[in-house]
């Protein structure tokens, strides 16, 4: 994802916007590099950062197999042995971004599949017209 953002940053003229809806799925360092080259650049950017409600909650209780849709590797699991470590992690990930974005001066909005996009897209600018 690091490749596009930088290009996308050499490409869009100052008074841009830019809005990121993804999974953020990818090295946290080099997403957020591109992320920050954009807000450099000029362009105001909003990050959906989305995320299905099994990812975020984690709610298997049986053993299963895990499956990589973008590399087809397997995992097999019984989640009471990962779930708190797994629940950890996807934790510190997300509030990694959230951290690191607002700094950055990137609006971030954490958006569940539970939900419709355009729930949270609207809940989004009606908090970004409130600010001003």
């Amino acid at each position: 994802m690091s490749k596009p953002l930088h290009q996308l940053a050499e490409v869009l003229v100052k008074r841009s916007m830019a809005v990121l809806v993804s999974d953020l799925l990818d090295d946290p360092e080099q997403v957020l590099k591109g992320l920050k080259h954009l807000r450099f650049r000029g362009t105001d950017v909003i990050v959906f950062h989305v995320l299905d409600t099994a990812e975020l909650t984690f709610p298997f209780s049986r053993t299963s197999r895990f499956v990589d849709t973008e590399t087809g590797d397997e995992v097999l699991a019984a989640p009471a042995a990962v779930r708190e470590d797994y629940l950890k992690a996807i934790g510190a990930a997300v509030a990694g971004y959230e951290r690191e974005l607002r700094v950055a001066g990137i609006d971030y909005v954490l958006a569940d599949t539970a939900r419709p996009l355009d729930f949270a897209l609207l809940s989004y600018l009606s908090t970004r017209a409130k600010r001003g």
